[in-house]
């Protein structure tokens, strides 16, 4: 495993980055010579040396582990992975499709998929069944998934004002203000530019450049002027088994973008970087990163205290920024083309699929605007 400075924002990074995986590797690596290899291994066995071979942020750990101990360990965690058959992880797919949504079951699946390929390492001499396997659907769909993936601008100034006066619980006033504000903040430039909240939390000062940009308006024939940001998306901010939360490199090469905005999106930007005390823009009051973790936990309590006091039944997240900024500009007839590299995802499909959706009233309006063909 290598540490390139160029992956990481500074040689300081890179270097703690490598410590700390030298730090977890040499243990388990005096453990292998002190200890006789097993001829084979258990389920549970393979599935707790997963995250050595294939490291991943902590959240994803975590969800690997409840989808595993939830659908797989109960069955088949102590047998030898010799004896697992096909038809055990069919089984396992297909009760998760019984009852659970289609990306649990493709969790599942991926939880086999790193056991048969941890097996392999270890050359073990199984099969990896999910290669063969056909990912059964699942019928159920979730509350939130039926309902608007949006938010209208009333929506949206509503619920930062409520998040304008909750409380925190950092130990100081002049702290727990700041890093309230500087999510609120955050927020606001996640719904202009739809980035991700892992891209907004590693963005910097020289990642953003103000301009005045001439527009030639042909109906009029005049030109006029308006204001724009360019944000350009480089960096990430997370956490991984092997690193602390460090600013990186964006994961893929199309996740790397620059972003125009206009109107409001520029005052928030401007905000954003009038308020800030850091290089890393929506950095905590201390200079450290927010983990996904921790910005998403805060959102979500504000979100449910809402409910509580206002009764407002309306969930409020992070990723509904990036939903509603790609299901406005497909609801506007934007290409596909432009959307898909606004989003920085590889495929059309990807931001179609995943992204955009369509409202109840958007729905009702197709059906009540709809001209029947005519005899031609």
């Amino acid at each position: 495993m290598s540490f390139k400075v160029s992956d990481y924002r500074t040689a300081g990074a890179a270097k703690k980055a490598a410590i700390a995986e030298r730090d977890r590797i040499l243990p388990v690596l005096k453990s292998l010579k002190n200890t006789e290899q097993p001829e084979s291994y258990t389920v549970n066995e393979l599935f707790a040396l997963v995250p050595d071979y294939f490291p991943v942020k902590l959240g994803s750990v975590r969800k690997n582990t409840m989808v595993y101990n939830k659908h797989i360990r109960p069955l088949y965690g102590d047998k030898d992975i010799h004896e697992i058959e096909m038809a055990d992880v069919q089984k396992t797919l297909n009760y998760a499709a019984s009852y659970c949504v289609q990306q649990t079951v493709r969790n599942v699946k991926t939880d086999w998929h790193r056991i048969f390929q941890v097996a392999a390492i270890l050359k073990q001499g199984t099969t990896d069944w999910t290669t063969v396997i056909q990912t059964p659907l699942s019928s159920k769909v979730t509350d939130r998934a039926l309902s608007e993936q949006n938010i209208s601008e009333e929506d949206f100034n509503s619920f930062i004002e409520f998040m304008s006066h909750y409380g925190g619980y950092m130990p100081t006033e002049t702290e727990r203000i700041y890093n309230r504000d500087i999510l609120i903040l955050l927020l606001k430039v996640m719904r202009a530019t739809g980035i991700r909240l892992q891209e907004a939390r590693g963005l910097s000062r020289k990642d953003i450049v103000f301009a005045r940009e001439e527009i030639y308006d042909r109906e009029e024939d005049r030109t006029f002027f308006v204001d724009r940001a360019d944000v350009t998306v480089r960096h990430s901010a997370g956490t991984t088994m092997t690193e602390d939360n460090v600013i990186r490199n964006t994961k893929t090469p199309w996740s790397v973008r620059r972003i125009p905005i206009y109107g409001d999106g520029v005052q928030w930007m401007r905000e954003a970087m009038d308020y800030s005390i850091h290089d890393i823009i929506f950095a905590k009051y201390n200079g450290e990163p927010f983990t996904s973790t921790e910005a998403s936990d805060y959102i979500g309590r504000v979100s449910r205290k809402r409910k509580k006091v206002t009764g407002i039944e309306q969930d409020f997240y992070s990723t509904l920024m990036r939903k509603a900024y790609s299901s406005d500009q497909y609801r506007e007839h934007v290409s596909p083309a432009v959307v898909k590299k606004l989003m920085g995802h590889r495929y059309e499909t990807t931001s179609v699929n995943w992204y955009a959706s369509a409202s109840d009233e958007e729905v009702r309006e197709a059906s009540r605007n709809r001209k029947y063909r005519k005899k031609d």
